[in-house]
């Protein structure tokens, strides 16, 4: 666990009630910086909150920061714990965190379901976003070839066998990232003798996933995200229209 997460941890392990933590979460809430009113954006707003919640993330110098604002105090005092604890990290080490944190603070008994639910979509959203920040090392695979990428994809894929929960997460769409660009070379392999060909056409699902693979294929393939990126996977409810651009397009 991350010092700066450890700490917060500490200071609520010694609130014994639930009225302490309420405090303790107040006090944190008045402690958040405030919140520029340009980062009040729909790309920003969380989902899944019952009240309304603003995260947005930068990746400077190989780490993420984090600002956020809500327009309830008690969930404005669990932005603060996010961004205090969370800040200044690096994407990996994001990713590596466990919500397991709420459990050891007390706060899994403490916050009503729908406040429980609102922290697991922000700390979502967040390791979301820390996935995201590491696709942005990914354009150098488009040196490798075909074959290369291939192997390169096999060894991630085995790498899962040992990996810890969340670094197979990692892993498989490293993986998945690498397995789009070996299909897009190999596609482009394949009609390279073809005059006009056009780039091939890709939709993908989840927001890290879309991502990647914008990342990885830069200009050689026209990707469309399926799930509009501030919703869910269990939120999402296909309509005829977007089961014939699944008809039509590679998915991913």
């Amino acid at each position: 666990m991350p010092e700066a997460l450890r700490q917060i941890v500490g200071r609520f392990q010694k609130a014994r009630t639930s009225r302490q933590k309420y405090e303790l979460l107040l006090a944190y809430a008045k402690r958040l910086p405030p919140f520029p009113e340009s980062q009040r954006t729909e790309e920003n707003l969380v989902r899944g909150c019952a009240s309304r919640v603003w995260l947005a993330t930068e990746l400077k110098d190989g780490k993420v920061y984090i600002q956020g604002d809500a327009d309830a105090q008690l969930v404005k005092g669990l932005v603060a714990v996010l961004a205090e604890g969370l800040s200044g990290l690096r994407p990996e080490e994001i990713l590596e965190v466990s919500l397991e944190f709420v459990r050891e603070m007390g706060l899994n008994f403490s916050l009503s379901p729908s406040r429980s639910n609102g922290l697991v979509s922000m700390f979502s959203l967040l390791q979301q976003r820390a996935l995201a920040f590491q696709s942005q090392a990914l354009p150098a695979l488009l040196s490798l070839s075909s074959c290369e990428v291939l192997r390169l994809m096999a060894d991630k894929a085995n790498s899962l066998r040992s990996a810890r929960p969340v670094r197979s997460l990692v892993s498989l769409v490293a993986a998945l990232s690498v397995g789009i660009l070996g299909g897009l070379q190999m596609r482009q392999e394949e009609s390279q003798a073809q005059q006009g060909s056009t780039p091939p056409k890709v939709v993908t699902t989840i927001l890290p996933i879309t991502q990647f693979t914008r990342a990885v294929a830069g200009e050689r393939a026209e990707v469309t995200p399926l799930i509009p990126p501030q919703m869910g996977p269990h939120d999402f409810h296909a309509r005829p229209e977007e089961a014939r651009l699944l008809a039509q397009r590679m998915c991913w």
